[in-house]
């Protein structure tokens, strides 16, 4: 257990040494800050294996709206705990009458309340008793509870003090007192709007007044039973390096999360501190919920293995990888994001205007996605430091969250997709994308950056370029530049030009693709057409070449004696993950495919048939190519 509550744990240890305390003790923390799990921990780790006396009993209240509802659960968890039979009926002898809020009007009623409600567990407590074991109870989430908070009180205060129990309350205390009072004002607001009735407004006032006198003496209640029953109180306080060490810990980590993602995640674990660092909220209910979803998208779960290791085996891609989505799911699962935020910021136009006027105090409203950025701005991720590659991410993202599934062979596409991008040298061009989002300084530094790339060559991936002109040519006709549109348009025309024998190829974005993202294409569209153009043209010579490359890696494991690399082979043919767009078996040297296979004993021989059984099945092919595969 984490260091930072050692007290916690040394002071229950002392508390349950004393015989009949005659108070109960409160553990406060707000929502996710890991009291549940640390007190579930306390049971296992401390309580059991040293007290073999004492029984916990741990109760959850979350939802429970009556008494008899904690009797009942009480009930099963002393059941399940002694293993033996106890009679339902001879347990509901034990309960009592419900006091659902009567006589908690003020003044001397006050103090017949609280004295009136603490009556209303002294059967049970007699039946824990007889059952004669030394229990202790474990009251956790007592702010979910629908029952009145002084009649909870009410409830736990005989175990306390007639029986002499050891309990332990489990609380966001102020999400509990939050809800205590909106349930006032509710009460207060029902007396002020309902309708008079043919009765004066002087005496709907009075009923009114009333009532809020009412309430003062119902908190008083509140504050009275609450230091009746809570005799010391601590708060949670959770580091989330040894939260993060405990859960993705290789023998005792959280079960269902598979060990390839544990050790996937521990070489990340510096990185997934930052995240929650910056989010500001320490929630580790967020924190487990993302862990257990990236298990879940990787695959680990039933060790399906979605994404297979050979995709995850580099290191920089994994650390953009985790960082994009823990930063989404932690924040989603905080409430700061929701699926429909993934991607969408204030359109470009807006920001450049007010970016060229500052000395108008132009305001313009952030959106949650362009907030969440904001805030984890410093660190790289595939969706927001990767340009327009980084964008496809989003949709995957987006069906994630809504539909808890995703296109596995387009992710493994992406992933391979991945290669060209090298972070040392490309993180300042990526953020020309933000460019009206950045300050003077930062904005100048990142392209500065771009026309050093140009001066050394160093860009080369044929759709990061494209990409990176037709923002930067938006830009330039809204005067943000130094050069002109027209400068601009020469300057990349030339350097495509100079460039176009070490020109990396990469498919280039249709502009329907482009407009799902980026509005700004549209405007200036004819011009980012013809510089497309000329970039294609260039990339005749890259594309045979790349051609060529395909068809003899594809002849060459088509003729492998190794099944996994001949499995390659029919996996291009059968198209089973996906068309490519340098291979198509249309254009196979027949010849040359028949001699190979050939030369392939009947057990390889069926591997391949198996491949062009499956196209001929499964894929879109025209009559022309069935005829010649027959």
């Amino acid at each position: 257990m984490s260091d930072s509550n050692k007290h916690i744990e040394d002071y229950l240890n002392e508390y349950l040494r004393i015989e009949k305390p005659g108070f109960a003790v409160l553990i406060k923390g707000t929502w996710g800050s890991g009291k549940t799990y640390f007190v579930k921990n306390y049971i296992e780790h401390q309580l059991k294996p040293n007290n073999k006396e004492l029984k916990p009993i741990y109760i959850s209240l979350f939802g429970v709206s009556s008494k008899e509802e904690i009797d009942s659960r009480i009930y099963e968890a002393v059941h399940n705990l002694i293993n033996k039979p106890v009679s339902k009926m001879t347990f509901g002898v034990a309960k009592t009458a419900v006091l659902i809020g009567s006589n908690l009007l003020g003044g001397a009623a006050a103090q017949d309340a609280v004295s009136g409600i603490i009556k209303g567990s002294k059967k049970l407590g007699d039946f824990l008793k007889k059952c004669k074991d030394n229990y202790v109870l474990f009251f956790d989430d007592c702010e979910r509870a629908s029952v009145d908070l002084v009649e909870l009180f009410g409830f736990i205060n005989p175990f306390v003090e007639d029986d002499g129990l050891h309990c332990v309350l489990v609380a966001d205390e102020a999400a509990w007192i939050d809800q205590f009072k909106q349930q006032s004002v509710v009460q207060k607001n029902v007396y002020e709007i309902k309708p008079s009735e043919k009765k004066s407004n002087k005496i709907r006032s009075l009923k009114f007044q009333i009532e809020e006198v009412n309430e003062r003496e119902k908190v008083r209640s509140l504050k009275l039973i609450k230091e009746k029953v809570i005799g010391k109180e601590f708060t949670i306080r959770t580091d989330v390096e040894d939260v993060l060490d405990q859960w993705l810990d290789a023998s005792n980590g959280i079960d269902q999360i598979n060990e390839r993602t544990k050790k996937i995640l521990r070489k990340n674990k510096t990185l997934l501190s930052r995240i929650i660092s910056f989010s500001g909220v320490s929630n580790y209910r967020a924190v487990r919920y993302s862990l257990l979803d990236f298990d879940l998208f990787i695959g680990g779960r039933g060790n399906k293995f979605n994404i297979p290791d050979s995709l995850l085996r580099k290191l920089e891609f994994n650390e953009l990888l985790i960082a994009d989505f823990f930063c989404i799911h932690y924040s989603f699962y905080l409430g700061n994001l929701t699926n429909a935020d993934i991607g969408q910021e204030t359109p470009t136009d807006i920001r450049v205007a007010a970016y060229m006027n500052k000395e108008s105090n132009i305001d313009v409203p952030a959106t949650a996605w362009e907030k969440h950025s904001e805030q984890y701005s410093i660190i790289p991720r595939l969706s927001v430091n990767t340009g327009s590659y980084g964008k496809k991410w989003f949709d995957v993202w987006k069906d994630w969250l809504t539909k808890s599934q995703y296109d596995v062979e387009y992710v493994k596409k992406l992933i391979n997709e991945s290669e060209w991008y090298d972070k040392d040298k490309n993180q300042l061009l990526q953020k020309i994308y933000r460019w009206p989002f950045l300050s003077t300084n930062e904005g100048d530094a990142v392209i500065k950056a771009f026309y050093k790339a140009l001066k050394q060559k160093s860009l080369l991936n044929s759709n990061e370029i494209f990409s990176l002109f037709y923002h930067l040519y938006w830009y330039a006709r809204k005067g943000a530049l130094r050069e002109t549109a027209d400068e601009l348009y020469e300057t990349m025309c030339k350097y495509v030009k100079s460039i176009k024998k070490s020109l990396v190829y990469e498919r280039l974005d249709e502009p329907e693709e482009i407009l799902q993202y980026h509005s700004l294409y549209r405007e200036y569209r004819d011009r980012n057409e013809e510089f497309r153009r000329l970039i294609e043209n260039e990339l005749v010579t890259v594309k045979q070449k790349k051609n060529r490359e395909t068809f003899d890696l594809f002849y060459k494991n088509l003729a492998s004696k190794d099944v996994k690399t001949l499995l390659n082979a029919c996996t291009m043919i059968s198209e089973q993950y996906g068309k490519s767009e340098f291979f198509s078996f249309q254009k196979i040297d027949v010849d040359r495919f028949v001699e190979i296979f050939s030369s392939h004993d009947p057990e390889y021989q069926d591997r391949i048939r198996s491949g062009i059984e499956k196209r001929y099945y499964h894929v879109k092919i025209d009559d022309e190519e069935k005829e010649n595969m027959q």
